[in-house]
């Protein structure tokens, strides 16, 4: 697998707080028990069932993913938004897709997007909006060195990283 040398290692951190005028998706109880499902890359998470509202709460902790920099430039973060049936398939309800390269370079020193996004289904449009709270954080500040390589620090080594040698101790913080 091919890793770029110049890419910063970082955190990608959502959580999911609501959503509002969600469709029926049961004609019985004319209501929905909404979940939603979180993607970057290859990762997933998926919220608790909010059963029986067309305007569900889910106030999730943190959904945390660790990336490389250059993978938040390369792809979508995908909100989907479904709604859980016992006896049949769940349904879909809609979806978002959210570039992360905004967060990449940050006005007012902002890596945050915090709202109200509408949830989009092909064959219906938009079917609801969906409250969440996404940031992006570097693990450290960079410096980029005379010879294109560039510097970080961490308290940890990512797990999308290796240690392979240590440099120097400067009592501060080791090179490697």
């Amino acid at each position: 697998e091919y890793k770029s040398y110049l890419s910063m290692p970082g955190i990608v951190k959502v959580r999911i707080l609501e959503a509002r005028d969600l469709p029926v998706m049961d004609r019985a109880s004319l209501l929905t028990d909404a979940y939603v499902v979180i993607k970057f890359q290859e990762i997933t998470f998926k919220t608790n069932v909010s059963p029986k509202t067309l305007n569900p709460k889910w106030n999730s902790d943190w959904f945390t993913f660790e990336v490389d920099d250059d993978l938040i430039q390369d792809d979508f973060l995908q909100v989907k938004v479904y709604d859980k049936d016992t006896v049949t398939a769940n349904d879909p309800i809609g979806k978002v897709n959210i570039s992360l390269v905004p967060l990449t370079f940050p006005s007012n020193n902002t890596h945050v997007i915090n709202g109200w996004l509408p949830i989009f289904d092909t064959l219906h449009g938009i079917r609801g909006e969906i409250k969440i709270i996404v940031k992006v954080r570097y693990f450290s500040d960079t410096k980029q060195s005379s010879c294109g390589v560039r510097f970080f620090y961490s308290d940890k080594v990512p797990v999308t990283f290796k240690l392979v040698e240590v440099l120097f101790d400067t009592g501060k913080g080791v090179g490697i």
